[in-house]
């Protein structure tokens, strides 16, 4: 998603929780559906107005992930957890 590329991949719980509001449905794909992986890459494929606006959205999401925002939560929980030793 930092890059800017459209996401296609299976739908496993790590996917699905991150990509939660990705406007391309299609691009979580039932665990082991090849067929419907080569379905989204195709719509991919034939589609720049998609890929175009997949990127736009993907780059404000991304933002979520930072190294400072994830380092933030990270360090709060550690605080919270001080507090039990």
């Amino acid at each position: 998603m930092a890059s800017r590329k459209p996401v296609v991949c299976f739908a496993n719980p790590g996917y699905k929780e991150v990509l939660v509001d990705y406007p391309f449905k299609k691009g979580l794909v039932k665990i082991r559906d090849v067929e419907g992986l080569a379905q989204a890459l195709e719509i991919l494929a034939e589609n720049k107005n998609l890929r175009e606006n997949l990127a736009k959205w993907e780059l404000k999401e991304v933002k979520k992930y930072s190294w400072e925002k994830i380092a933030e939560k990270v360090l709060i929980f550690y605080k919270k957890m001080l507090k039990y030793l």
